[in-house]
């Protein structure tokens, strides 16, 4: 019953809040202009590029995003393990 009465505004504002809050906890890996991260974006714009030549290859739009967020997620979670050990 507590969510019935409150108001949107009120539970707007603690959806924005918390992500805020939670960001200043986590380390920063800075990973913007390393190797990682450079390969992940690229590894992005490639499979955003099969995504747009759907048409013409005749490949899902979900196979090469897919197989390039999982391949995002692996080189992320082996740039926070190396971060952690060193």
């Amino acid at each position: 019953m507590l969510l019935i009465n409150a108001s949107p505004a009120i539970i707007l504002l603690s959806l924005l809040a918390f992500p805020a809050q939670a960001s200043g906890l986590a380390p920063a890996l800075g990973q913007i202009g390393s190797v990682i991260g450079i390969v992940c974006l690229a590894m992005f714009v490639i499979s955003y590029g099969f995504v747009m030549t759907e048409e013409f290859t005749g490949l899902r739009k979900s196979k090469p995003v897919i197989m390039a967020s999982g391949c995002i997620w692996i080189l992320a979670f082996y740039s926070i393990a190396a971060c952690r050990k060193g």
